[in-house]
């Protein structure tokens, strides 16, 4: 699914047992993780077609905007991390 997203500019190596994904969708995504990272997430400047390194709540991530959500790649060992502050987020206001 990422190659499709990148394009023919690209190249795509399996890392896959090094990564966990997660597909983030629907209203105020943006919002939501804006408050655990200092990236602009703004539409217009973190585009689809373009990926970030960052640091999204104290962990090291790839964001990769898609017409939809974004894809948020974390080391796999940060995953559980990961999730359950994406949860935290999810149940309570911004």
């Amino acid at each position: 699914r990422i190659a499709g997203l990148l394009g023919t500019g690209a190249v795509v190596v399996d890392q896959s047992s090094g990564y966990a994904v997660f597909d983030l969708a629907g209203d105020g995504w943006r919002d939501r993780l804006s408050l655990g990272c200092r990236l602009d997430l703004d539409p217009e400047v973190l585009t689809p077609g373009h990926a970030a390194a960052t640091t999204l709540a104290q962990v090291q991530v790839v964001l990769i905007p898609h017409p939809s959500g974004i894809l948020v790649l974390v080391p796999s060992t940060y995953a559980q991390h990961l999730r359950e502050w994406l949860e935290h987020l999810a149940k309570g206001p911004p």
